[in-house]
Order: structure tokens, then C-alpha cells, then sequence
């Protein structure tokens, strides 16, 4: 089962990143290294978030939920829609301001920028309420997988939340020595790595009984450190107490891995996630 999971994620992560590629460098010609890490870890968290629905509100078996990666190439309808209409493609997050409960209820359709989105939107929230239905028989829980589930990505993922001050027009402006799409590739890194431990809490949970706990600090104090340490020393100048917490975060995953190897615990898909995630934190602050 593990090594189903992980070709699923495999290809799951593949088609994320032909969407990031084929929407920045074709149809909107703003392919931009730091922008390319952003997208492509909002892509993630979006699928991180519709893993964990189903999980802890439709009680679907964790050894079933590869399955719903298969679901992937929903990603590139609204690539093969501004091909086929010959429009661009330049999506945007919802600023938070009056109209934002409109294309929240219209699902973007009617959004000057982001109207390709309608034709992924639209049947996704018809395949979360059609499995919550078929999964369930339960009102209320087909209500919170809709709410939660598709509502709650959507408020969450889709508002312009988060930017760099005093450069962004963002509802929250971080105070950071990064320029704004460095600081939100860590941002989306880092929600998308809160949203995979979140999704395995049990799994998580089981392999750290095994260790111990001062060896696990150890570790993460180490990782932390040579994050942030690592970041400050490459960008040649002083990281701020915002992008020193961020960092330090997004650098846990090493601990976790340690761990892993050394009390060689048997978990394809825990080592693969860990392994991923210290790739990504690597590659997302060396430059």
C-alpha cells in the first residue's frame, strides 16, 4: 500500500508541476523561480486539504485516500480552457474587500482575472458533495465537507492573505528581508507541510512513541539552527524574527527524518514526505 501511495504522489506532484509550468511560462510568460515554488506549494496545499477532508469528516480509510489523487488533471482544465478560447491566463488571489462573497458564491465565474477557475471549481464542489452523499448518508456531514472541505480551501487558500511589507497589498504585511514571492514560497511551504502533518497525525503519532523525545529536540534544534543560520549567511544579511520563525519551521521536517533513520522506523510514505520536504525547504531559500 505504501508504494501505492507513493506513485500516486508521484504522479500527484507531477501534474502540479506541469500545471505551475505550463501556467507561468506559456500562457502568462511570468515564469519566475521563487514564483514557481509559491504556486506550486499553494497547488499542494489545496490537494493536502482535500486529502484530510475526507479523511477526518467522511471517516474514509487512510490505506483509500491515495485514490483521490488520481483526481490530479482537474488542475488543468483552466490551462486547456484559455488554450482552447485563446484568452490569458493571469489568476489572482481574492483581495479581501466586498466582492470577495460574490465570486466566493459564483465560484469565480464572473471574476475578470480568474473566470478560468469556474471550470475547476464547479465540478470539484459537485464531486465533494456527490462523495460526501455516497459516503456518509449524513446531512451533517455532507454540510462540513462542503464548508470545510471545498468553502474552507477556498477562504483560506484563495484570499490574498499574506505579503511582503510594505510592498504588497496583502490583508497581513510581514515585516522580512525577502522579496514577497520568496516569502510566500516559505509561507506555502510551510502551510502545506502543517496541512501533511495534520493529515497523518496517527501515522506521525505512532513513530514518535518509538523515539525519544530529548534525542527528537536534539534534532530539531539542530535543523532549526542551520536553517536559519544557513538563510541568514546565503542572503548576506540579517534575517527578521518573522523570517527567522519561518525558516526554523519549514526546517523541522530534517529532524523528523533523523529520527526516522535512526530507529529505522517502517514507513515508505513517512520518509518520503520527509525527504521531500527538506528538499523543499533547500531549495526554496538558497536563492
Amino acid at each position: 500500500m505504501a508504494g501505492k501511495s507513493v506513485c500516486v504522489s508521484v504522479f500527484l506532484l507531477s501534474i502540479i508541476l506541469l500545471r505551475v509550468y505550463l501556467e507561468l511560462a506559456v500562457f502568462s510568460h511570468r515564469l519566475d523561480y521563487h514564483l514557481f515554488i509559491h504556486h506550486f506549494f499553494w497547488f499542494t496545499s489545496v490537494f493536502l486539504w482535500f486529502v484530510a477532508t475526507p479523511r477526518y469528516l467522511l471517516k474514509v480509510p487512510v490505506e483509500r485516500l491515495h485514490l483521490i489523487g488520481w483526481g490530479a488533471p482537474l488542475v488543468l482544465i483552466p490551462v486547456l480552457h484559455a488554450w482552447m478560447t485563446g484568452s490569458p491566463l493571469d489568476l489572482a488571489y481574492l483581495p479581501v474587500d466586498e466582492d470577495f462573497f460574490f465570486h466566493l458564491l459564483t465560484l469565480n465565474y464572473f471574476h475578470p482575472r480568474n473566470h478560468h477557475q469556474f471550470f475547476t471549481l464547479a465540478p470539484l464542489l459537485l464531486i465533494t458533495l456527490t462523495a460526501a452523499i455516497a459516503l456518509t448518508r449524513s446531512l451533517y456531514r455532507t454540510l462540513g465537507a462542503i464548508l470545510i472541505g471545498f468553502y474552507g480551501s477556498y477562504i483560506v487558500l484563495g484570499l490574498h492573505l499574506f505579503g511582503a511589507a510594505p510592498r504588497s497589498k496583502a490583508f497581513i504585511l510581514l515585516p522580512t528581508v525577502f522579496t514577497n514571492q520568496k516569502l510566500l514560497a516559505v509561507i506555502y511551504l510551510l502551510v502545506s507541510l502543517v496541512l501533511c502533518v495534520i493529515l497523518f497525525i496517527p501515522e506521525i503519532t505512532a513513530i514518535l512513541r518509538r523515539g525519544i523525545v530529548l534525542r527528537m529536540a536534539i534534532f530539531a534544534v539542530v535543523s532549526v539552527a542551520i536553517g536559519i543560520f544557513g538563510t541568514s549567511y546565503q542572503s548576506y544579511r540579517s534575517l527578521t524574527s518573522i523570517d527567522m520563525i519561518l525558516v526554523g519551521l519549514v526546517f523541522l521536517p530534517p529532524a523528523f527524518l533523523a529520527e526516522l533513520l535512526i530507529s529505522r522506523a517502517r514507513c515508505g510514505m513517512a520518509y518520503f514526505f520527509a525527504g521531500f520536504y527538506l528538499l523543499a525547504a533547500v531549495l526554496t531559500v538558497i536563492r
